[in-house]
């Protein structure tokens, strides 16, 4: 006789299944959006006759041989490669706990689906800082490294508050939102000045990478200033959030 499993216990397999194909349609479609920006090649490899110079086949030890030699992904067995893969783990599992809240709010009944909705635009900047930062490690280009970690590390911010918000009932410090509209700022403008004026005005260049940056970090400005409405803002606040988003920028130029 077939006895059905408890309520808590098929509810969360149920959370389970929801957050599993949610977080892989957002991965798949990270990776699908990252490469709209990329010029695409028209090679096509021989999947008979190509191989790789470049991998030390570790891997694959004593099986090597045994199949083809194309791969539809090769790697060195690397300390660069070790990270390569952690900071893909690291990012995946951040995406996999926003999608958890997400659907435990949806099932509660809690959640606010106008920033759910905005956080899919809002979050483009860390899609594209696990895209580049992947990029070079992978090619052990560390030119801009220093750079490109200074917008990973400050983007967490503007992500921690939506994520608090998230939920309808959260009652988030100003000073979250304060930090928050100050990092999205100091984005924008940087954005801007780093070739997307120019880009959008000449129509020339990544000019849908610069558009998706500034919507973005418009998104995440207005989300910010909203909540920061309800919280009365003042005038000092504007101030602060204009002296601290200046601050970020020339911190950003010094490591430049």
């Amino acid at each position: 006789m077939y006895v059905s499993p408890p309520p808590k216990t098929a509810k969360t397999i149920l959370s389970f299944g929801l957050v599993y194909v949610a977080t892989a349609i957002v991965v798949v479609a990270i990776v699908v959006f990252n490469t709209i920006f990329l010029d695409q090649p028209s090679y096509e490899p021989d999947h008979s006759s190509c191989s790789c110079d470049c991998w030390d086949r570790k891997f694959k030890g004593e099986y090597y041989g045994a199949t083809q030699d194309y791969k539809a992904v090769y790697f060195n067995m690397t300390s660069t490669t070790v990270l390569v893969f952690l900071w893909t783990l690291f990012y995946i599992l951040l995406i996999e706990q926003f999608i958890r809240k997400s659907v435990h709010h949806i099932l509660d009944h809690s959640v606010r689906y106008d920033i759910l909705l905005l956080a899919i635009i809002g979050f483009y900047g860390n899609y594209y800082n696990w895209w580049a930062t992947w990029n070079y490690l992978n090619d052990s280009f560390y030119m801009m490294f220093t750079t490109q970690m200074f917008f990973n590390v400050t983007e967490f911010i503007p992500s921690l508050s939506l994520y608090v918000l998230l939920d309808e009932d959260a009652k988030p410090s100003k000073f979250l939102m304060l930090i928050s509209a100050s990092v999205s700022m100091a984005h924008l403008f940087l954005s801007l000045s780093d070739q997307g004026w120019y880009h959008i005005a000449t129509i020339t260049g990544k000019i849908q990478r610069d558009i998706a940056f500034i919507i973005s970090d418009l998104v995440l400005l207005y989300i910010n200033f909203m909540e920061l409405t309800k919280m009365r803002i003042m005038r000092r606040d504007v101030y602060y959030v204009l002296a601290t988003s200046a601050l970020l920028m020339a911190f950003y130029h010094l490591l430049d």
